[in-house]
């Protein structure tokens, strides 16, 4: 079994066509993590992907941090409600990754995360775990920051999936 390395995450991601990525180490891992991202045609700013293979818990970790903002002590009770209940139906629905919200500092982040133990990890794993990411981030983020803004409720992530793209975006 090959362990999953830094060295192959950067193959992979050149391998997808991704030619904009940096190795950073981090303090106290065996392994350290890659930093990348992308720009969605539906956001005006770049989306943080950070990819990070815990050899230590045989895991890797694929995650989108700070995607968007609700600090308890700056959003109103009735915005986090609706985040928390859009968040929570989202992960429902998802079969793979989930949105998470960190409460002591407002965080909304997603993430994916592969168990790697006994087996390898293939780029057409890496490939599916990165098409997810895109996906789900490019559909829902806009929704969550017009959730999180007042401008919708957690009715919007309800229902047919692909409605869900048309109502945030105003079209329905």
């Amino acid at each position: 079994m090959a362990e999953v390395t830094v060295n192959m995450i950067q193959k992979y991601l050149k391998k997808h066509g991704w030619q904009k990525f940096e190795a950073q180490q981090e303090s106290g891992e065996k392994e350290g993590l890659v930093l990348t991202g992308w720009e969605s045609p539906i956001s005006t700013e770049p989306n943080v992907l950070v990819i990070d293979p815990m050899v230590e818990k045989h895991l890797v970790h694929f995650f989108v941090p700070e995607m968007a903002s609700a600090p308890i002590d700056r959003t109103p009770s009735n915005r986090l409600q609706e985040l928390l209940l859009a968040i929570g139906a989202l992960n429902y629905r998802l079969l793979l990754g989930k949105f998470a919200y960190d409460p002591s500092d407002g965080e909304v982040r997603f993430s994916v995360v592969v168990p790697t133990d006994q087996s390898t990890f293939t780029y057409e794993q890496f490939e599916h775990c990165l098409e997810v990411i895109v996906m789900s981030v490019d559909l829902y983020l806009p929704i969550i920051k017009k959730i999180i803004g007042g401008e919708l409720d957690h009715e919007a992530v309800m229902g047919n999936p692909g409605d869900v793209f048309l109502r945030g975006r105003g079209l329905r």
